[in-house]
């Protein structure tokens, strides 16, 4: 993505896993990499493009969201680069992350800790109504998937050079990594496996009805607006405990950084990879 590519982001490693004999070959996107280290800045960068080539959002205008991850910070740094300001809601209680949102230079609005996250979102809601500020809404905006869909999957197939991708293995969290990847990846290739991981925050995965609205948990526990359903063909129930011991192996043996997404990734790939067997291909996401 030409946006993308003038302002660092995208272009990843992608990294091949040491695997038993017997498993497939396990390939990791180091997304990590980019420059807030988080596959966020992706999407932050995809979203304020598209807001300012729809008119939703004007150079030294401001934009606002609730978070205290990884989002918050990719759009304070690329809101700045790319001509705007970014408020971000988080609860009073989310002091460290307040500290590196404001070292970047952005500006912080805090809300009760009692009333967590969905606190946050609703002030971000108003303060974006009351002031006309642009609200990214990374769980509903289309945009969150199109840099996946248009970035990260086109760069996998590239980097493998036409070998065939058998499966794809992703968590939810927001839902744009595994739509947009899918989509990229089984547009490429007919009967690519797309592998959805689940934990105990996402039931509804196997479920036809969403479960409680809440943006507390780690997969949200509802449906994301953005995640196609129709696009994962398997769900993988997380083994926690397996996962961080996984992750810990992988990062001393392999030299990489493994946060807690990506051990969760990485066990999910080898559990498909072993399932498929030696000759084929699996691919996951480090965020």
């Amino acid at each position: 993505m030409e946006a993308q590519d003038n302002l660092g982001v995208g272009h990843t490693p992608l990294y091949k896993l040491h695997t038993p004999a017997d498993y497939a070959a396990v390939y990791v996107k180091l997304d990590y990499k980019n420059p807030t280290e988080s596959t966020k800045d992706r999407v932050a960068v995809e979203i304020i493009r598209q807001a300012l080539n729809h008119d939703l959002l004007q150079v030294n205008g401001t934009l606002v969201e609730a978070s205290k991850k990884d989002f918050g910070l990719s759009l304070t740094v690329f809101a700045k680069k790319m001509g705007c300001h970014a408020v971000i809601v988080m609860p009073e209680d989310a002091q460290a992350q307040k500290a590196v949102i404001e070292a970047h230079g952005g500006q912080v609005v805090t809300t009760s800790a009692n009333l967590g996250m969905e606190g946050a979102r609703k002030k971000a809601q108003l303060l974006a109504d009351e002031k006309g500020w642009f609200m990214p809404n990374q769980y509903y905006n289309p945009a969150n998937s199109d840099a996946h869909e248009k970035g990260t999957g086109p760069e996998i197939i590239a980097a493998l050079a036409g070998k065939r991708i058998d499966a794809f293995v992703a968590g939810i969290n927001t839902g744009g990594t595994l739509s947009g990847v899918g989509h990229a990846l089984k547009e490429e290739w007919v009967g690519t496996q797309v592998v959805a991981l689940s934990n105990h925050h996402t039931p509804f995965l196997q479920q036809e009805k969403s479960q409680p609205y809440s943006l507390e948990s780690l997969g949200n526990g509802f449906v994301p607006d953005i995640l196609d359903r129709d696009i994962y063909d398997e769900v993988l129930q997380l083994d926690l405990a397996a996962a961080q011991k996984l992750g810990s192996e992988v990062a001393r043996r392999e030299g990489i950084v493994v946060k807690a997404k990506a051990a969760e990734n990485i066990w999910a790939a080898y559990q498909v990879a072993r399932h498929l067997g030696p000759g084929k291909i699996v691919v996951t996401i480090a965020p």
